[in-house]
């Protein structure tokens, strides 16, 4: 390696102060590794790195006096307790024995060499190198087959060793790794919300000042790569990541979990994150400093057509730029949303409790729907600024609100709602009951059949007939529910409008079907609208508003193709 290359590897993982991700020895790389399915033992790390396969970021003294060799060895004071020598490496011979010696080393040498995460692309193609592909089910042909073709595979490794050795893209990574190194710090807040300060600072106003006053252009000069490797490696290192990532289908939603909780996956999908995060490092890097635009790294094998799923899906070609619209729509699509998907605007207590108790009533959780219930207490409720801001907000937030009202002589309430779906405030519509409520979704005869019930539970003998009601509202214009009121004083009977009443509305509804001349497709209105807001909970919002619109009526219409 040259020297230049190897001081500035060793310097930007030994000496930078604003370093985020710091270097380890063997013996803590190889539990690091074993994490991350890459069981090699110390000795082998060792045992390479003496062959000079393998290419450490800095060698303490006590591996530099076991080696007994001087020249690829340069002392560099890097402040550190321990004398710390860089390697220039050595050229891997054609009859070099990678055999681990069966002699052990001494234990004090196993955190002699100092070792980097993102090393990790080397140790993946390694264990790639090393690992012998035999079907489980030979082990049935007997023993003697499965040692042959064990054999067959194992003699091939040295040969696969020596030419990864002598491989230019081998090579190449150690300048890679250079970039890697310097240019972390510089774009960790894209990567990760911790920051690791030195000891000395306890604000970020030093690290800030350092990010923002660092040449961070002139890197590539110094490591000697074009931008073109850089995106190949941005490439390489994805790719690697997708073919390897049991959680490949998940990384879009992976990516929003914070760092330290990625760190407790296993196995093939923390070796896959570790490769995503120097795929992303470079990214960053290059569109910060090199204005590069370049797919992000769970697009890596499907290229800029990646990116237009995304956009059709989520509104953005990216995904993981912490963008909270684009992220709701995010966890929607894997069915995560904590935001109720509907938010339904409704007169009064009679209505909230009639949702709730037919809701209930037919094992239906509102709450695992995405639907919550609002009351506006009157219709004289949904003109005021405090609803006009929940609608606005629902719209930035692509939520569905909707809203329902008696029709109550007409008037301004009336007036407001389409306005309201004109502003496109109310993409899933509204409903009017004509003329109210109870006369929407209940005939004359079953309002009686429900209040005379109600008032027998009370021990009140009343005889409100369907003529009655049907009568008093004609000759007296009042609602239903005013009108059984008074033919309920009448009779000596007290019971306001409110949940009791909402209640008894919707077990008649439960165990009676609609009339027919009130039934809306077999169901009740108020049935046929909760029904109709139970299957937004899968509607995308976007596409609604950009493909519906509100009739006069208050119904969803789909707009001419």
């Amino acid at each position: 390696m040259e020297r230049q290359l190897a001081e500035t590897i060793a310097r930007a993982a030994l000496a930078e102060p604003y370093r985020q991700v710091p270097p380890m020895t063997t013996y803590d790389m190889v539990g690091w590794l074993d994490d991350r399915g890459i069981r090699l033992h110390w000795e082998t790390l060792h045992h390479f790195w003496s062959l000079g396969l393998l290419h450490p970021v800095a060698v303490l003294e006590e591996a530099f006096a076991e080696t007994g060799v001087t020249e690829r060895f340069v002392e560099l004071d890097l402040g550190l307790d321990n004398r710390t020598f860089i390697d220039l490496g050595a050229e891997v011979s054609p009859d070099a024995e990678f055999a681990v010696p069966l002699l052990r080393l001494p234990n004090e040498l196993n955190r002699a060499l100092l070792w980097h995460p993102y090393h990790l692309w080397v140790f993946h193609r390694l264990r790639e190198l090393l690992r012998v592909p035999i079907a489980t089910e030979m082990v049935l042909r007997g023993a003697q087959p499965y040692a042959e073709l064990a054999a067959e595979h194992i003699n091939h490794i040295p040969d696969s060793l020596r030419k990864f050795a002598r491989d230019p893209v081998h090579e190449e990574f150690q300048r890679v790794l250079a970039l890697l190194l310097l240019v972390e710090p510089l774009v960790h807040p894209w990567i990760d919300t911790r920051v690791r300060l030195p000891i000395h600072e306890d604000d970020l106003g030093g690290y800030d000042t350092w990010r923002h006053t660092a040449d961070g252009v002139a890197v590539l000069d110094l490591v000697r790569l074009p931008v073109e490797r850089v995106e190949f490696w941005h490439r390489e290192l994805a790719i690697l990541a997708q073919l390897d990532d049991p959680l490949e289908s998940f990384r879009t939603l992976l990516r929003h979990v914070s760092r330290e909780e990625r760190q407790k996956l296993k196995g093939a999908a923390l070796r896959a994150d570790g490769l995503y995060e120097a795929a992303e490092v470079l990214r960053r890097y290059a569109e910060l400093f090199h204005h590069c635009t370049w797919v992000e790294e769970d697009d890596a094998r499907h290229g800029p057509r990646g990116a237009a799923v995304k956009q059709g899906l989520f509104g953005a070609p990216r995904t993981g730029d912490f963008d909270r619209a684009v992220f709701r729509r995010l966890v929607r699509q894997y069915g995560l949303d904590p935001q109720p998907r509907v938010t339904w605007f409704v007169e009064g207590d009679t209505e909230v409790a009639f949702v709730r108790q037919w809701s209930a009533m037919n094992e239906i959780n509102l709450g695992s729907a995405g639907i919550e219930i609002m009351n506006v207490r009157g219709v004289g409720g949904i003109a005021s600024d405090r609803l006009r801001e929940l609608l606005e907000r629902y719209r930035r937030e692509e939520a569905y609100a909707f809203i329902s009202l008696d029709y109550d002589d007409g008037g301004d309430h009336i007036r407001t709602l389409r306005r309201y779906a004109d502003e496109r405030l109310l993409v899933s519509g509204y409903r009017v009951w004509q003329p109210d409520f109870e006369s929407a979704n209940y005939t004359p005869t079953e309002l009686a059949s429900i209040a005379n019930e109600l008032a027998a539970e009370s021990g009140i003998a009343v005889r409100v007939t369907g003529d009655d009601i049907a009568r008093t509202v004609r000759e007296q214009r009042l609602a239903a529910f005013k009108s059984i009121s008074k033919l309920w004083s009448a009779a000596h009977f007290q019971a306001g409008k409110g949940e009791r009443w909402g209640r008894a509305l919707a077990h008649w509804s439960f165990n009676h079907s609609a009339p027919p001349e009130l039934s809306e497709d077999g169901n009740r209105p108020i049935e046929a609208v909760t029904s109709f807001l139970l299957s937004l909970h899968w509607a995308d919002y976007p596409l609604s508003l950009q493909e519906t619109y509100v009739d006069d009526s208050g119904k969803v219409q789909s707009r001419a193709k």
